[in-house]
């Protein structure tokens, strides 16, 4: 996890908050000294990216301390990322857990743990980590990533537990996290907002209004019933059409990406213009730094810029140039070079199957779903679901219906009334795809998703064979009239589409 755990083991370093984690010679008992100068002076010899020199030394000196000290857990807590990288999640959890359990009262091993947990796909456990270090050391989890803290949402709503994603949201808010992202803090009040309103707290709903930020947040709680009570608060602040808020989230994103050009700045710029159908500022922005030389390591944030740049070049016709887009990210960040990878690989496959061209598509979807087998719980199960939701779209344009079928059902499979939709859109099944939309809404956890898919959708259709036909299924379902009359209860379509109120779209 990307977060202040700077202190060395043979000293604190000067800039750590004091209940971070505690400088192993302040802890060190008189029989381990020994040990400890020995793990220091071996460490100091090994190249710095040397995980498995150092994860040697590390094993060695815990061999040597078989108490249950502090120093024991120090160690422990350095082995545990060690061990995720080479050796897998159970030992990396096993580590962390033992860290925690050792240097009770320090923020740095619960957070430690929160990483290990979230990339092993333990989100609910990673989400507890960090409420538990906020109320040791709020001051350095107000200095954790945007990166981590969306991830560990991400994978909440990916299994649906909304309860802990409230809890977790509240108190990131309540400790006064803001982020980096102009995105981050506005996806907190969002989920904050609408645990507070159906548990009846409108309160506590009314008060994180002023916290959300980003247009289609507030276009998602706008929609539903449930909240209501709080929609005349929600356009007092965004405006009816949401006019008062797009100009000022769009000035932010620009203003922060420019500000220091943080490459995750760009992403989040990038994702604010994409929303706003602004696609050629956004090729003209970002573009360029896409086609650059960048460095595997330093510049990985521009793996998630491929996606946004991609898609604003497909909607303008562009294929061939998207499609280079992609093969000049993947000699950077080729299949197999890390998890992120596979974003480059399955959105050039999404790009290839809406080109007409589903044979190559399938052929790369094959390839990112064997390569996803070696990540583990890196990859979620959304990410995986979204793989074989893929596949079998691109099997159905093959008309090879009878192959789809088990990509068809590990797509239904995640759970997600979306997912099971969108599956059989793709296989020319509307009254399948009603009918799963239909059954969702009977779980509250499903509405919002049901309803965010009958919106108004302004998406330019990307001008192939395959985007007009993807076009006229979304069109045939978001007017399906039996649909349209099981919503009613649960929520509205609203008179606009998300982005109508952007600046330089149709009023």
């Amino acid at each position: 996890m990307k977060s202040p755990i700077t202190a060395s083991l043979g000293q604190a370093d000067a800039g750590a908050p004091a209940r971070l984690m505690p400088p192993a010679n302040a802890v060190v008992l008189p029989e381990e000294v020994p040990v400890l100068k020995a793990l220091v002076a071996a460490l100091a010899k090994l190249r710095p990216n040397d995980a498995a020199a150092q994860l040697a030394q590390f094993d060695k000196a815990l061999a040597a301390l078989p108490g249950p000290t502090p120093l024991r857990g120090r160690v422990q807590v350095s082995r545990a990322p060690l061990l995720q990288q080479l050796r897998g999640d159970s030992e990396a959890v096993q580590a962390a857990e033992s860290g925690v359990e050792l240097l009770p009262g320090y923020s740095g091993p619960l957070l430690v743990a929160a990483h290990i947990y979230l990339y092993a796909n333990r989100p609910q456990q990673a989400a507890d980590a960090i409420l538990r270090a906020s109320a040791i050391d709020p001051a350095s989890i107000r200095l954790l990533d945007d990166y981590e803290i969306n991830g560990v949402l991400r994978r909440l709503e990916a299994i649906n537990d909304r309860r802990t994603a409230r809890l977790f949201s509240e108190r990131l808010l309540t400790i006064g996290w803001v982020g980096k992202g102009v995105q981050s803090r506005s996806a907190l009040a969002k989920v904050a907002i609408g645990q507070s309103a159906q548990d009846g707290d409108l309160a506590h709903a009314r008060g994180y209004v002023p916290y959300l930020t980003v247009p289609k947040d507030a276009y998602e709680l706008l929609t539903m019933a449930d909240y209501q009570p709080i929609w005349a608060d929600i356009e007092a602040s965004a405006g009816l059409r949401l006019e008062r808020q797009w100009p000022a989230y769009l000035n932010e994103a620009r203003a922060r990406w420019e500000a220091g050009h943080d490459l995750e700045r760009a992403v989040d710029y990038a994702t604010a213009l994409r929303e706003a159908g602004d696609y050629q500022r956004l090729i003209d922005t970002f573009l360029p730094l896409l086609m650059g030389t960048p460095d595997r390591e330093r510049d990985w944030p521009l793996v998630f810029l491929v996606a946004p740049v991609t898609n604003a070049l497909l909607v303008q016709g562009r294929i061939d140039q998207a499609i280079g887009v992609f093969d000049h990210a993947a000699r950077t960040w080729p299949i197999g070079s890390s998890a992120n990878a596979l974003n480059i690989s399955l959105n050039r496959g999404n790009a290839l199957l809406s080109a007409d061209r589903p044979a190559e598509a399938l052929a790369q979807f094959d390839v990112a779903i064997a390569d996803s087998r070696k990540w583990g719980a890196e990859v979620n199960s959304d990410a995986r679901a979204q793989m074989h939701l893929l596949r079998a779209c691109a099997l159905h344009a093959l008309q090879r219906d009878g192959d789809a079928a088990i990509s068809a059902a590990i797509a239904a499979g995640a759970g997600h009334a979306r997912s099971q939709a969108r599956v059989r859109l793709c296989m020319d099944d509307l009254p399948g795809a009603r009918a799963a939309l239909i059954a969702a809404l009977s779980r509250p956890d499903e509405r919002d998703a049901v309803l965010a898919l009958m919106q108004p959708d302004r998406t330019p259709t990307i001008p192939t064979d395959y985007g007009r036909r993807e076009r006229s299924r979304g069109d045939a379902l978001r007017s399906d009239p039996q649909l349209r009359a099981a919503i009613a209860a649960y929520g509205r379509i609203l008179p606009f589409a998300v982005n109508d109120a952007a600046p330089g779209q149709a009023p």
